[in-house]
């Protein structure tokens, strides 16, 4: 008898471990193994993520157990529920609303799409991420709370939410995809956090409710179409994301000198815009950026554009386009399409070369100086010779004072200050003196800008300069740089002194040399 209870106990012991095997956690875990919803019908077991119902290769753990009664269904997993996976519930029509557990950390991409009868969501305070177009078309999502753990919305993951109509982005998110509320008809406020700072292409576009701009400290979102005339960025914004400006009825937009990239189509089809102004700062013009801008018929492209995208410029009647940059930017394909290629495009004169070698640009049949036009100066033009450097430099209204400084192998050349009228104030060479520019008391004020000739440089000699305007107060409000080479005055340094033989003779026991139609000196002034 005693082997006998013996081996019942056993058996009793087995069958409770297995049985523990099989079930979900400890109650205190309970609520981390379960999903609750509600649902006009039970959502079918499914494993094809082509067909509706609840996808059970859609979680990280296989459902135990899946009972509907009055409206409410209760799926119970073997494990925690860590993910809302691919398309888990993509396309239940039926679901009305639904309690994810506490656990999950992920929503995966069409988790929620095309549930179309879903009214409010409440995402778990674990979750980092919403994928990409995980709420898409539940066209009756009037509420979303998000938690402050979500980094990342991903693209189209509320679009065509219809009736959503507001949305607080928590202060963790550092991205939003690509057309990520897209035609939110009924959304009328957003709250964009300073974390953000990337934005897609699109993110709020079609929300016709939307009455005030969208941006943050670092990016500039949307610009509603009901504004129109003249349009000023803020001060301090890097990026202006995509379709940001698309069909919007402005003629003017002011970039503030922050901004470094225009993103994908940031001002696609602006039709009555005709004025705007790329500041030094951008780097980057994207793909269809100023597409069909129909009224925009010149354009100033700064020094500091390195790449232009694909039809950046389709269509646009230009009559001329002016480059600042010395090395030609790279474009994308049919950037210029449907531009005539015989208008003038104005680039810096030892750059022309480059210009008409480049991919693009060497479509353009009529390659000028900048100089040959008069097109306002937002960045200094050096022209140089075997012994000059003439700087045109751009004028500031607030300047009160102008200083350029000319250095050579990190030692100073020179320094120049010019008032507010171009009067020369003050000014230095190194020792020895030379040159003529010290004999000038005026820089030329020309429709380009202020003008000045500093000669007494060395040939083939690379130099770097400095531009500094000041106001009143002597604070610096505006600073130009960079760096240019004088020419080479090929076989000067090898001529003998014999009278009046070639180009080489003597007057008043001074050498004199003719070069390229100039009279220099032996130490290479040149000779008025």
């Amino acid at each position: 008898m005693k082997n006998f209870v013996s081996s019942e106990v056993k058996l009793l012991l087995f069958l409770s471990v297995a049985f523990m095997m099989v079930q979900p956690t400890a109650a205190t875990n309970q609520a981390n193994n379960t999903i609750t919803y509600t649902a006009t019908e039970k959502l079918p077991e499914v494993i094809s993520h082509d067909r509706v119902g609840v996808h059970t290769d859609a979680f990280n753990t296989p459902i135990v157990s899946h009972e509907f009664v009055d409206g409410v269904g209760t799926i119970i997993f073997k494990d925690e529920v860590k993910t809302i996976g691919v398309a888990a519930f993509k396309g239940s029509e039926g679901l009305t609303s639904v309690t994810i557990p506490s656990s999950v950390k992920a929503i995966e991409d069409f988790a929620f799409s095309g549930c179309s009868s879903l009214v409010a969501i409440t995402i778990p305070s674990a979750v980092t991420t919403i994928g990409i177009s995980a709420f898409t078309d539940c066209t009756k999502l009037s509420s979303v709370t998000m938690p402050a753990s979500v980094k990342t919305i991903g693209e189209w993951a509320f679009s065509f939410c219809t009736s959503l109509t507001s949305v607080t982005i928590p202060s963790s998110v550092t991205t939003i995809g690509d057309h990520a509320f897209w035609s939110c008809k009924s959304l009328e406020s957003v709250i964009l956090p300073s974390s953000v700072s990337s934005i897609g292409i699109g993110v709020f576009y079609l929300c016709s409710k939307i009455t005030e701009p969208i941006y943050n400290a670092n990016c500039f979102a949307y610009l509603p179409t009901s504004y129109k005339g003249s349009y000023t960025i803020p001060d301090g914004i890097k990026q202006i994301a995509g379709w940001a400006f698309k069909n919007c009825g402005l003629t003017t937009v002011n970039i503030p000198s922050s901004v470094t990239t225009i993103d994908e189509g940031a001002f696609w089809n602006c039709y009555e815009l005709s004025s705007i102004t790329i500041p030094n700062s951008v780097q980057i013009i994207g793909e269809s950026a100023f597409a069909s801008c129909i009224s925009l018929t010149s354009f100033i492209i700064p020094p500091t554009v390195k790449t232009i995208g694909d039809y950046a410029f389709q269509f646009c009647r230009m009559s001329s386009i002016t480059s600042y940059a010395t090395t030609p930017p790279t474009c994308g394909g049919k950037c210029f399409e449907g531009i005539g290629k015989s208008i003038p495009v104005y680039v810096p004169m030892y750059s022309i070369s480059a210009y008409k070698q480049a991919a693009e640009w060497k479509e353009f049949t009529n390659i000028l100086p900048i100089a040959a036009e008069d097109v306002p100066i937002i960045e200094p033009i050096i022209t140089t010779d075997d012994y000059s450097v003439t700087i045109i430099w751009p004028q500031n209204e607030n300047a009160d004072t102008y200083t350029i400084e000319i250095t050579k192998d990190g030692e100073l050349f020179c320094t120049l200050t010019f008032n507010r009228q171009g009067q020369l104030i003050i000014i230095a060479f190194a020792a020895p003196i030379r040159g003529e520019g010290r004999k000038v008391s005026a820089a030329e004020m020309t429709a380009n800008g202020y003008r000045f000739t500093i000669t007494g440089l060395d040939p083939g000699t690379e130099y770097s300069y400095t531009v500094t305007a000041k106001d009143a107060s002597e604070q610096v409000i505006q600073t130009h740089s960079g760096k240019f080479i004088t020419t080479s005055a090929t076989g000067l340094e090898d001529l003998t002194i014999d009278k009046n033989v070639g180009n080489k003779f003597i007057f008043g026991n001074q050498l004199y040399i003719r070069h390229n139609g100039h009279l220099h000196t032996a130490t290479g002034a040149k000779v008025k």
